[in-house]
């Protein structure tokens, strides 16, 4: 008796490990196909150089801005395909922010105006700007609360940009800037705001890409 008891659990415990592998494998199979879907149409708005020929005729393809959600966006070659994105959402009405490393000047020019600007800066002591902050990029906690803070006085659908992130990455430990993305994803779930993370490819450690794209959803831009 007690050996069929043992037998019947046994394969009730294996029943349920397959069934638990088939849904892993299921999920994992979506998310992938979802990615490998964004990241062709984001990859279709990059110009071709060298002896690719571009076809003027052809429709150019806004870059994907996910809704209510966070991507980061690893790129290999430094077209910054997603300000075209960010200025239409800016140009549709929508509340933007934008994160940078860039200070105030002619470099900053490249950026669509009419969005509020957090410039990530290690010296604080810095003139108030109009429309302007000035946060450490190794202060994680005061980057999060001016973001949430944003978010919730810009009445939803707006879109935030933080562009050059490897700037946070290369100052703080990788785990403490994971932490800090799944807290500002899950902002981006409960106000409606989307999020773009650009990465520059080479400018992070392997090691550290696969932590970011295990934790996160992430294309690779050519």
């Amino acid at each position: 008796m007690e050996g069929t008891l043992i037998i019947i659990l046994c394969a009730i415990g294996l029943v349920m490990v397959l069934a638990y592998m088939i849904y892993r494998i299921t999920s994992h199979r979506k998310k992938v196909n979802r990615l490998y879907d964004l990241s062709r149409e984001i990859g279709s708005t990059i110009p071709r150089t060298g002896r690719s020929r571009i076809d003027i005729g052809a429709p150019v393809m806004e870059p994907v801005v996910p809704d209510n959600d966070l991507i980061i966006l690893f790129h290999r070659n430094g077209n910054k395909v997603w300000l075209s994105a960010f200025r239409s959402r800016l140009e549709s009405g929508s509340p933007g922010l934008l994160v940078t490393p860039q200070p105030p000047g002619p470099k900053r020019r490249e950026y669509p105006a009419g969005a509020r600007t957090i410039w990530l800066d290690r010296s604080i002591a810095h003139p108030e700007e109009s429309g302007s902050t000035v946060i450490n990029p190794t202060n994680l906690s005061a980057l999060f609360r001016e973001i949430e803070d944003h978010f919730q006085k810009g009445g939803g659908k707006g879109v935030l940009l933080m562009d050059d992130f490897e700037s946070v990455l290369t100052a703080n430990d990788p785990q403490r800037v994971i932490r800090f993305l799944t807290m500002l994803r899950g902002s981006c779930a409960r106000t409606g705001y989307s999020a773009l993370v650009p990465i520059a490819y080479r400018a992070v450690p392997q090691r550290v890409r696969n932590q970011l794209s295990e934790a996160m959803d992430a294309v690779v831009m050519d």
